[in-house]
């Protein structure tokens, strides 16, 4: 049975709100986002040390809070997160901080927690299940947010938001935008041949790999991954270099019911530095 969508309108506080779009932290991988000496439920605190990876995803993660905040600078935003989480153990997995997943999830709540707190509201969106579970209803319980589910519509200033985490992947980096459009596309002849309102922005996540696509009349966005190749990732997608980041949503600018400006926050690796025979 299809599941229903959950629909949230959202009451202007005041005038121009903002979005903050966040997915794929997968707390618990040696190789996503982790804060530094988070403590475990037996007393232990687990912190980065040595692990490049982990020190470059903590360090872009603290200069993107502050650039939120800067941006925003006391205006009301929504912090919508997509999924994904908590790393969670799946599939025989090795490349994990601690075995637990509510550690997982704790840590999750620990990162999330300075943004949520400057939130106007927080909305969850379901990830997927082998990594979380129903974890994310914790999390989302932890930090006073309301839980959409698998999709949600979330309406705001007079604009209507599709967000899911799930949408198609890709291995060939020349054909993303093809995929964002198709998605887009599709999601907006279901929505009219069914004789419902057709959103004007689609958000998703999942891929990893962030971007934004529109055609002067809809918006799409994806949100990229704060994880690097797992051993998983390198045989699938093995040629990605791994940028992390967030996506916001800004209507300061924009009539009400318009499309809102995109502005994407985004950190790449440094290049690799080559052995020299």
């Amino acid at each position: 049975m299809k599941k229903k969508k959950a629909v949230v309108e959202i009451s202007k506080i005041h005038q121009q709100p903002g979005v903050v779009f966040i997915s794929d932290t997968h707390c618990g991988s040696a190789v996503a986002v982790w804060p530094d000496n988070c403590e475990t439920d037996t007393g232990n605190t687990v912190g980065i040390g040595n692990n490049l990876h982990q020190r470059w995803l903590w360090d872009c993660w603290q200069d993107m809070e502050e650039k939120v905040l800067s941006h925003f600078a006391g205006r009301p935003f929504y912090l919508i997160c997509n999924g994904d989480l908590l790393e969670g153990r799946h599939h025989g997995t090795t490349e994990i901080v601690v075995s637990k997943n509510t550690e997982h999830a704790a840590a999750a709540v620990v990162l999330l927690s300075k943004l949520a707190a400057a939130a106007t509201r927080r909305f969850f969106i379901a990830g997927t299940e082998c990594h979380v579970g129903d974890f994310e209803k914790m999390i989302c319980a932890q930090l006073k947010g309301e839980w959409c589910g698998d999709k949600a519509l979330i309406e705001v200033n007079g604009t209507l938001i599709d967000v899911a985490h799930h949408m198609a992947t890709s291995s060939r980096a020349y054909l993303e935008a093809g995929a964002m459009s198709i998605t887009m596309g599709n999601a907006r002849q279901n929505y009219a041949r069914s004789g419902h309102r057709v959103p004007q922005v689609y958000a998703r996540g999942h891929r990893h790999t962030g971007g934004h696509y529109s055609d002067g009349r809809g918006l799409f966005i994806v949100t990229p991954a704060w994880q690097v190749l797992t051993r998983y990732g390198h045989k699938v997608v093995g040629d990605s270099i791994c940028s992390c980041g967030v996506t916001m949503l800004d209507w300061s600018a924009t009539p009400e019911g318009g499309l809102p400006a995109v502005i994407p926050i985004t950190y790449t690796p440094n290049e690799t530095t080559p052995i020299r025979a």
